[in-house]
């Protein structure tokens, strides 16, 4: 099984803004930043699917690097990282070759370095893009799940909840001591229990992009533009 990459970060002086699924939105990032107004001492993380989708992922690219923001992988990450180290274009969905075309090759081997989940050690923090499973060390999580898992089915398996439509999100079944922060599933609003928050609002849908903010614990909202998956269909 392969071992899930985490980025251990502690000794964070100020404000902690953490983004729910960006989808190449960059109109909508740009705005929520500057919603934000960061100064030198705060951090900004992206909660993975910071890219495909939407109109502007390098655009979106840019903006990481300006703010400095740390970014995890998303399944959209991994699965065109793949793609990309296979030198595999053919049967690719649109989106995804589109993507393929448009970024350097540096920025796939940047994107290669980015870790599956961070641990903000000092907050009690675990930032991932999908979830985890009941009853097992979260950082034993298998990459693909940890990046994937939306439900928990009546086996206890993970889940996509378009397949499973009854199935409990896996938060409901989080029991951990810290408080995750994930994206992956869009819905219309933030998701909150008492131990974690899925800031996934349908951006690329037509939705909101939200971010959270630590410690005030405030949403930051931006509305999108429009629904940019209509120009695949």
């Amino acid at each position: 099984m392969a071992k899930l990459a985490i980025k251990n970060i502690d000794n964070i002086k100020g404000r902690i803004l953490f983004i729910g699924d960006v989808h190449g939105c960059k109109i909508e990032l740009e705005t929520l930043l500057k919603k934000f107004s960061p100064t030198s001492k705060d951090m900004i993380i992206g909660l993975g699917d910071l890219i495909n989708k939407g109109p502007d992922s390098r655009g979106v690219l840019n903006l990481i690097n300006r703010y400095k923001i740390q970014c995890i992988q998303g399944n959209h990450e991994r699965r065109l990282l793949r793609s990309f180290e296979a030198n595999k274009r053919k049967g690719l969905k649109p989106s995804d070759a589109y993507t393929l075309g448009h970024l350097h090759r540096k920025v796939w081997k940047s994107i290669a370095k980015w870790p599956q989940a961070i641990h903000l050690t000092e907050q009690k923090i675990i930032c991932i893009h999908g979830g985890f499973l009941p009853d097992e060390p979260w950082h034993k999580t298998d990459p693909e799940v940890a990046t994937t898992v939306q439900v928990i089915t009546s086996d206890g398996l993970p889940g996509k909840r378009s397949k499973n439509p009854v199935a409990r999100p896996w938060a409901d079944f989080w029991n951990g001591s810290e408080k995750v922060l994930y994206g992956h599933t869009p819905r219309e609003e933030v998701l909150r229990h008492d131990s974690a928050i899925g800031l996934d609002t349908s951006c690329v849908y037509g939705g909101k992009l939200t971010g959270w903010v630590y410690p005030e614990d405030n949403f930051i909202e931006v509305t999108a533009k429009k629904d940019y998956t209509a120009r695949w269909n």
